[in-house]
Parts: C-alpha cells; sequence; structure tokens
C-alpha cells in the first residue's frame, strides 16, 4: 500500500536556512561582519573542547571572536543558546601519516544539549585571522514522505510511523546528513512484530539506507542503524568484479544516550565476508562535511 504523507518536523526562523551551504565561503578578520546587538550567537554560550590541547587561552579567544563574527553563522544558529565547538588541529596526509598544520583547526560546531542540529563545519586560520564554512546542516524542515507498508499498517498506523521517525532527533540528524538534506523520503515497512515496525529509510539514488525499528504505541524508535555505498579505487584488483562495499555505521540502541560507535563500523562486500579498516576521521559521529578517510584490510581467513 502506498502512502504520501507531508510534516514539518521543524519551523525554522528563516526557510533559507536550509539552502545554507556555504562552501568556500571565507570571510577575513578585517573583513565588515558586523551584526546586531541580539544577534543570538552573539550572545550564546559556545563551549570550545579542545581535542587535540592546541590552543592557548589567547587563541581560544581569537577562535571565538571569530566564529562569532560571521553573520551566516549567527542567522544559521538563531535561536540556540548553548553551542560546543569541537576543535581539531587542522592535519594534512603525508606519506600515509597526518601531519598538524600550525595555526591552522578545524572546527564542528553545534548545540551543546542532544538535538544535534542546526551546525557547522568550519575551517580556521588564525594567522590569517581567517574562517571557511565548510558546510551547514540545518534541522529538518519540510520533508515529503511516501509509505510503502504492503498493509501491514493502517492509515493511522502508517502516519504515527512516519511522525515518530521524522520527530526522533537521531533520526533527523540522519536525515540531514546521510540522506544528503533531500526534500523527500522514502519509508518502506519491512516486518511487523505486535508493536514493532521495522522501517528503512531512503531518497532517491542517495545510496544510504537509515534502518529503525519503532514501538508505534510508545511512540518512540526502539533502535537504528544506517548502511552507506561508496565507490573504491583499486586499481591493483584487476581480477576482482567488485567495485562498491557497504559501510554499516551503527548509532547503538537510541534508548536516550548519543552512541560513539563509529570505529566499530563493519564493511562488507559480496567476493569478502569481512574486512578490517580504521577510520581516520576524528569526528565520530560522521557528521559535518560527510568526508572522512578509511583504511581497509582484508581479512584473509574469510576471503574467498
Amino acid at each position: 500500500m502506498h502512502r504520501d504523507y507531508r510534516y514539518t518536523v521543524y519551523v525554522l526562523a528563516l526557510t533559507a536556512l536550509v539552502t545554507l551551504a556555504t562552501v568556500g565561503l571565507a570571510a577575513a578578520g578585517s573583513a565588515n561582519t558586523s551584526v546586531s546587538a541580539d544577534a543570538s550567537l552573539s550572545n550564546a554560550d559556545i563551549e570550545v573542547v579542545d581535542h587535540d590541547d592546541a590552543l592557548d587561552d589567547e587563541e581560544t579567544d581569537d577562535l571565538l571572536e571569530l566564529v562569532r563574527d560571521i553573520e551566516a553563522l549567527q542567522e544559521h544558529f538563531e535561536g540556540v543558546d548553548a553551542l560546543q565547538a569541537d576543535v581539531y588541529q587542522a592535519q594534512a596526509l603525508d606519506d600515509g601519516e597526518f601531519v598538524a598544520i600550525e595555526d591552522e583547526y578545524d572546527v564542528r560546531l553545534a548545540p551543546s544539549d542532544d538535538n544535534r542540529l542546526p551546525r557547522a563545519s568550519l575551517s580556521i586560520d588564525l594567522g590569517e585571522r581567517a574562517l571557511v564554512i565548510d558546510d551547514t546542516v540545518a534541522p529538518l524542515g519540510d520533508v515529503t514522505t511516501t509509505v510503502e507498508d504492503d498493509g501491514l499498517l493502517t492509515d493511522e498506523e502508517a502516519e504515527q510511523l512516519t511522525e515518530t521517525l521524522l520527530d526522533d532527533d537521531e533520526i533527523s540528524y540522519n536525515v540531514q546528513t546521510q540522506l544528503d538534506k533531500p526534500e523527500s523520503v522514502e519509508v518502506a515497512v519491512t516486518d511487523r512484530d505486535g508493536d514493532e515496525v521495522g522501517a528503512e529509510l531512503t531518497a532517491g539514488e542517495n545510496g544510504t539506507t537509515i534502518f529503525a525499528t519503532v514501538a508505534l504505541e510508545e511512540e518512540t524508535v526502539r533502535s537504528h542503524h544506517v548502511e552507506m555505498e561508496f565507490e573504491i579505487d583499486n586499481d591493483n584488483a584487476a581480477d576482482s568484479d567488485e567495485e562498491a562495499f557497504a559501510i554499516e555505521i551503527k548509532n547503538g540502541d537510541n534508548d536516550g544516550e548519543r552512541s560513539d560507535e563509529g570505529d566499530e563500523t563493519q564493511v562488507t562486500a559480496e567476493k569478502v565476508e569481512s574486512v578490517d579498516f580504521d577510520v581516520i576521521e576524528r569526528d565520530d559521529d560522521f557528521g559535518g562535511n560527510g568526508e572522512f578517510y578509511i583504511e581497509i584490510t582484508d581479512d584473509e581467513e574469510n576471503a574467498d
């Protein structure tokens, strides 16, 4: 059975925030970035978490000053009272090893609570007093939802399923970050066991699937995980027809606690039952601009 629903899960102060993807927007410290005195980012509490212990007090103040002065960020975080800035020393890959870049930092800016959105990924050069917005992700706005349930749900239950899914902070976060800020989402009901319903969320040809188990009566998401597909460039595998791997990112049981298990991701492919790999990225929730490095090593004992 096919059903279409439309929900406004979050009402944004500015609809334009949904399309605020200001990649490469640079702002030098001397630029005119004046904003109104009551702009929220100017007054927001921002906790700096220096993951590499790279900043002294003066550098921390300089970094915060740059962040607060950017008008696009003022608008993006309008209404957010408390933010956390996760700061990492910028690094470059040199002969297979990461080397720190002096005075340059990668910053993830997001609410301090569990909402996780809106968020922004920034590149900051304190030496040049310059800031670049690499990516922004707004809260989930208007999303058209199509439900395929094969008769497992009533109309009321199908509506409750989509509402529960899109009201969940973790699901809405993954819809925005892993399904690439879609305008529409397809929900396929895969199974039902009493009150519990299994569902898969996809968006067009994105190649990523969000799997979720929903308790309809409790109106809660019991658990969920994300499965991604990506192409690999393997010039040495002339005898292999496999060019795509699937990555499964488990996000925990979604019981109110945020899980950081990105490094436990499992990679599988048709010709390789299991492989070992390390995620070379410090943003453990796979947010930000969605880019990360991996090293893959075949598990020869399980390979065909």
